[in-house]
């Protein structure tokens, strides 16, 4: 199961509109193979995962969901417990 010199490989996870993101790349002329298997986008030589803006709000979220507050400050993210967990 090989994907050819020079594909790229777009990352089907369900989260995003990945039609929207296929749509936009033949409009450039490149064609994209919509996949969320590992060794199909390992092989790939590019690889787009769409949605990625939003991963770092989803993170966050969980975090908070599990008592934990991440701050982001000049030197760096600080971590702390909320109050009460």
């Amino acid at each position: 199961m090989s994907i050819a010199a020079g594909a790229v490989a777009l990352i089907d996870n369900g989260g995003a509109n990945v039609a929207s993101v296929v749509h936009a790349l033949a409009r450039l002329g490149v064609t994209a193979e919509r996949t969320a298997s590992p060794e199909r986008i390992a092989a790939a030589d590019r690889v787009i995962l769409p949605g990625v803006g939003a991963a770092a709000d989803a993170i966050r979220d969980g975090l908070l969901d599990a008592g934990i507050e991440l701050e982001d400050t000049p030197d760096g993210p600080r971590w702390s417990l909320r109050q009460g967990q």
